[in-house]
């Protein structure tokens, strides 16, 4: 049984855990270092992990010295986590998911629309506008699952 870990990564992003295709955990990210490394060293106990999923970063156009600063260094060391607990790990840029899984217009209540249809015994984590992060950690599993498993295996 592969399990995939799917991170949308910054302050209101989410680590989301999917195993055989049924949606089991979401967390939002956590607030410290160490439980980031907490969190993904106890969800790779689980099944093999066939990959790590992240979502790819990079600063935007009139962002702060300081906030791009601090996305990098996150983003960092999700990797470096993912890479010291020996998971494969892939990277996706926002709008590649988004566009494969029909999301192309959509803002972030379409992201949770989408997580609670498609996990509706899980609606409830997606309900709140501020659940996005949890929502777009989901998707992106779906997307994992249906876009680059089966590529991995072929590769």
């Amino acid at each position: 049984m592969n399990a995939i870990i799917a991170i949308d990564p910054g302050k209101t992003g989410a680590i989301a855990y999917d195993c055989a295709g049924a949606l089991l955990k979401v967390y939002d990210m956590p607030d410290t270092s160490a439980g980031v490394v907490s969190m993904l060293r106890s969800l790779s106990y689980g099944p093999d992990i066939a990959l790590v999923l992240i979502e790819k970063q990079q600063s935007m156009p009139k962002q702060g010295v300081s906030s791009t600063f601090t996305l990098a260094e996150g983003y960092g060391l999700l990797q470096g986590v993912v890479m010291a607990l020996g998971l494969p790990m892939d990277f996706v840029r926002p709008a590649e998911w988004k566009k494969r899984l029909g999301l192309t217009n959509a803002d972030k209540a379409g992201s949770r629309d989408m997580a609670a249809r498609l996990f509706p015994d899980q609606a409830d984590l997606f309900a709140r506008q501020k659940d996005h992060g949890r929502a777009e950690a989901a998707l992106l599993t779906v997307y994992a699952r249906r876009h680059m498993i089966g590529e991995r295996k072929a590769a």
